[in-house]
């Protein structure tokens, strides 16, 4: 019970210091320290014909992703950060050879924000949900 209450404490004290808010893990928000340059993006997904960012469409997914250190509110953060730092702003870099189906079921994905602190807007539409995750790899992956 001594050592719980113990690390609560310092836990506590390290994120006054720090300027941390959140001291369970579960910051949508990662700091980054100096010399780091931070990716942070917004990602959004709609389904649908002639949907974008602008036009949500009734299924449309948003996503935060921030990286150095991952984070955000992306269900897999690192594994997003580590596709992102493979291809950069070329988010369709990735294709995995996935076997796709023809079927015509748009998806538009966009992220907004930055890599690397330069800014980045991209807007893509996919002919289906699986063109989209084979191109996009974990990046649109929520």
């Amino acid at each position: 019970m001594y050592w719980n209450h113990l690390v609560a404490t310092a836990m506590l004290a390290a994120s006054v210091v720090t300027g941390v808010n959140d001291v369970s893990g579960d910051s949508t928000a990662a700091p980054t320290t100096e010399g780091q340059i931070p990716t942070n993006l917004t990602l959004t997904i709609s389904e649908g014909e002639g949907y974008s960012a602008h036009q949500n469409s009734p299924s449309t997914r948003t996503a935060v992703l921030t990286c150095d250190p991952a984070g955000g509110n992306h269900p897999d953060p690192a594994l997003a950060c580590t596709d992102l730092k493979a291809v950069g702003d070329r988010f369709e870099a990735i294709d995995d050879q996935a076997l796709c189906t023809m079927i015509y079921q748009p998806y538009t994905a966009t992220a907004t924000g930055t890599i690397d602190g330069t800014p980045v807007a991209h807007e893509k539409t996919y002919s289906n949900k699986c063109i989209l995750e084979a191109a996009t790899g974990s990046i649109f992956a929520f």
